[in-house]
């Protein structure tokens, strides 16, 4: 005789609900995370700006050692011109430069590269002495029949001259100095925007060799 066997069938039992976040929760998360923004903000800007720097003397030191070689294989003297505040464009002033070279046989210059712009947030100085791009270092004048980009009008641009035998010819040794900075020029002045101790990063030419280094940052003379 078998016995029937009870039955197991039973009802489920209740789902326990998630529990979910209540407002007050949610809002103190929210805080949270806008304080560890906050903190992290100044880290992540102070990085962009270095690298900004670094990747501008990167850039400019390359054109500098370009402008070199090729003075050197050519057997003439080339240059680098930077734009300065009597530039037409103003988005390029202390923002830009250029290698060019004196046409051969003729009058004028020839551009060999196209200009090159610093990146976003980094300019050179305009406002310290015995910089290259100061009022008294070596300058060229170009026309607008040279055919250079941007130019419309007689132009002077303050330049960096290597000789044919790779070492500087011009500005005198009292001008071999770059100064770049974070900041943007306007209105004729300097606007610093990293800090207010203005530091500069200095790139400095050898006058015999023509070779590029950088140097300790330094505050403005």
């Amino acid at each position: 005789m078998y016995r029937r066997s009870k039955s197991t069938n039973q009802p489920p039992a209740p789902r326990q609900r998630a529990r979910a976040f209540t407002l007050v929760e949610m809002i103190a998360v929210m805080g949270i995370i806008v304080i560890m923004l906050s903190l992290l903000l100044p880290a992540v800007k102070a990085m962009t700006g270095s690298s900004g720097r670094q990747g501008a003397i990167n850039e400019v030191m390359a054109s500098f050692e370009l402008a070199r070689v090729g003075a050197l294989r050519s057997g003439s003297k080339v240059c680098v011109a930077f734009a300065d505040d009597t530039f037409p464009d103003p988005e390029l002033r202390y923002r830009a430069y250029i290698i060019c070279r004196p046409i051969s046989g003729g009058s004028g210059y020839e551009f060999l590269s196209k200009w090159r712009q610093l990146p976003t947030g980094v300019s050179f100085a305009s406002s310290i002495d015995r910089s290259m791009v100061g009022s008294s270092g070596a300058s060229i004048t170009v026309e607008p029949a040279d055919g250079f980009p941007g130019i419309r009008t007689t132009t002077t641009l303050p330049v960096v001259e290597f000789g044919s035998h790779g070492g500087v010819r011009a500005p005198s040794s009292d001008y071999l100095r770059l100064y770049l900075y974070e900041g943007f020029y306007d209105a004729g002045k300097d606007v610093v925007t990293q800090s207010a101790d203005r530091f500069y990063d200095v790139i400095a030419l050898a006058r015999f060799t023509g070779r590029a280094r950088v140097e300790v940052s330094s505050r403005a003379q």
